[in-house]
């Protein structure tokens, strides 16, 4: 089994205010962590198994600017 939980949110406040580096580094954990771990996993589980991605109630909704 594979559990993807691994999630960040540097890109707090206005988008306008946030750095190339600090999206970058959501991008890289909250996505291509996850295809990299299954792309990884995958070929190891060929004898049954399952893949669960979690994500938080951000991936639905938007956060309020505080």
């Amino acid at each position: 089994m594979l559990v993807n939980n691994a999630g960040i949110n540097r890109v707090e406040g206005a988008v306008i205010e946030a750095s190339e580096e600090d999206w970058d580094d959501v991008i890289d954990i909250n996505l291509k962590g996850v295809f990299l771990v299954s792309k990884y996993v995958l070929p190891l589980m060929s004898a049954g198994g399952a893949v669960v991605n979690m994500g938080s109630i951000s991936s639905k909704r938007a956060l309020e600017a505080t």
